[in-house]
């Protein structure tokens, strides 16, 4: 079974990162955008209540 809770989305282009960069706070804003890429990692803590 492959039931891992781990999503990881890469951003590598400069208008993905912009379309992030109103959802961050104002502190990480100028990092991220001058970052070569973003990686945003999303966890579902109940997913094991979702096995079938």
């Amino acid at each position: 079974m492959n039931a891992q809770p781990l999503r990881v989305l890469v951003l590598r282009s400069a208008p993905a990162r912009a379309r992030l960069l109103p959802y961050l706070s104002s502190g990480n804003r100028d990092k991220t955008a001058g970052a070569p890429l973003t990686a945003v990692l999303a966890a579902d803590v109940d997913w094991h209540d979702r096995l079938p």
